[in-house]
């Protein structure tokens, strides 16, 4: 037992985290090199194809699909319109006539329609990922989750999925350190992947992390700085400049600890594998 959770339920949440954050990063690196950068909030994203799918809608509708609250759907709302992919006019039914309806205007809908391939394909491009993510969470005591059903405007719930749970991530997988140091959810990643492979180089890292050479040297030195990892150079006779990285004893710690925390969202972590499970499969829709 690790705490309260056991050995085999540590490995899979931990092994979630990584691909979760590799999925994530798949939609995410796709969308910013197809979809103008100003419309590439998950929110934005997530209004475009709800009024793609529903049509013109009040904007209280948009509330659950954007994920925001009324302030944050009328500030997101402004700036689509700002970008001309939406637009309010009144909806002639209210007596008080203050009532308005969202429309995409012919800008916004090349957008939307542009946003649903390239989430099929980065989807179908990650397929593999989203497979060993569904046998993962296979081995989390939780109930049985009910198959996913793919509904029109599943290009939505893709994004929004990957979004939930990297803020789900970003709160539950941070901490503070001993020395006061902020240990945050991308680090935890770097511990998970370390953790899983045991020792690795930093290019494996990077492979793992979809982040730059500049990005991972950084998270290692935030690790080393805090004594969660060790960098070893020279352990290969044929090469002596080769680095090599592990976990310390309290780096070991530092995972068993955030993957605690992680396990009590273990019913949100396996429905929404089980989405992407659902949505990533190649049959025709």
């Amino acid at each position: 037992m690790f705490g309260r959770v056991q050995l085999s339920e540590r490995n899979a949440l931990r092994s979630a985290v990584v691909l979760f954050r590799e999925i994530g990063v798949s939609v995410t690196e796709a969308l910013a090199a197809a979809v103008d950068p100003a419309l590439t909030q998950n929110s934005s994203i997530a209004i475009l194809l709800t009024l793609l799918r529903d049509g013109p809608l009040r904007p209280q509708r948009l509330l659950e699909p954007a994920g925001l609250s009324s302030a944050g759907l009328s500030g997101a709302l402004a700036r689509l319109e700002g970008a001309g992919a939406v637009v309010r006019d009144p909806d002639g039914v209210d007596d008080d006539h203050r009532g308005v309806l969202v429309s995409l205007t012919p800008a916004g809908r090349r957008v939307a329609l542009r946003t649903v391939e390239v989430v099929d394909a980065a989807c179908r491009a990650a397929a593999e990922g989203i497979k060993s993510l569904t046998e993962v969470v296979a081995a989390l005591p939780v109930p049985v989750q009910p198959a996913a059903t793919v509904e029109p405007g599943w290009q939505a719930d893709v994004v929004l999925t990957t979004a939930r749970m990297g803020s789900l991530m970003g709160d539950a997988l941070g901490f503070t350190a001993a020395d006061g140091h902020e240990v945050h959810a991308v680090d935890v990643g770097a511990l998970c992947v370390v953790d899983e492979a045991g020792t690795c180089r930093p290019g494996y890292l990077v492979e793992r992390l979809g982040l730059t050479s500049g990005g991972v040297t950084r998270v290692l030195d935030r690790l080393e700085s805090v004594g969660l990892v060790r960098r070893s150079y020279g352990v290969l006779e044929e090469d002596r400049r080769g680095v090599f990285v592990t976990l310390t004893d309290a780096g070991v710690a530092a995972v068993s600890e955030a993957m605690e925390r992680f396990a009590r969202h273990s019913e949100l972590v396996a429905a929404s594998a089980l989405l992407l499970g659902a949505l990533s499969d190649p049959s025709p829709r």
